[in-house]
């Protein structure tokens, strides 16, 4: 069996990857509210971003495509050419409630951990809370292969929720996501 190696398409470190995949989160990612998001009727959506011969794909099913409201999941991909050099998978659970957990917390938690090009999983930093929804707080719980800068990239896993804590006594997860996710072929 032969094995193909990733074009060196401006991309020679674990440290450029990252670096893009911070980039095309927050110019093109869903959780920037300016992203152009491609939808389709069955409930897929999508976002595209490319950049000298790298391209983040990042496709995920809401709606009709779920088992009920409420339900995602999703792909995100980062190409050089046209071979895969990362490859992530996540999916769960935020119900409808009386905010939306994913456009005022979930949303706000990525845009926090990207800007701040801190990796976590690929998701948003440890903790995170929104001043205006004092009570709801973001945890993500994230595990590596090889917890050290850039290498967090090599192989990630993880799980991030919303808990509601209105008397700071009792922790209830609201909602949640686990994901997966790794390199491809670089060395």
């Amino acid at each position: 069996m032969e094995t193909r190696m990733v074009p060196m398409i401006e991309l020679r470190t674990l440290e450029q990857l990252m670096a893009f995949y911070f980039e095309a989160s927050l110019i093109a990612g869903w959780c920037n509210p300016d992203a152009e998001i491609t939808k389709w009727e069955s409930g897929m959506r999508s976002v595209n971003y490319e950049r000298d011969g790298l391209c983040y794909d990042d496709v995920w099913f809401v709606g009709k495509a779920m088992p009920g409201p409420g339900w995602s999941r999703g792909n995100t991909t980062i190409s050089a050419g046209d071979c895969q050099v990362l490859a992530m998978s996540y999916g769960g659970y935020y119900p409808s409630t009386g905010i939306d957990i994913t456009k005022d917390i979930v949303m706000p938690a990525l845009l926090k951990a990207y800007g701040d090009s801190n990796f976590v999983g690929g998701r948003g930093p440890e903790l995170y809370a929104n001043p205006e929804y004092p009570t709801l707080t973001y945890h993500n719980d994230c595990s590596y292969a090889m917890p050290i800068g850039a290498e967090k990239l090599r192989h990630f896993w993880g799980e991030e929720r919303v808990t509601n804590q209105p008397n700071r006594e009792i922790n209830d997860t609201i909602g949640w996501h686990t994901y997966w996710g790794m390199t491809l072929g670089m060395s």
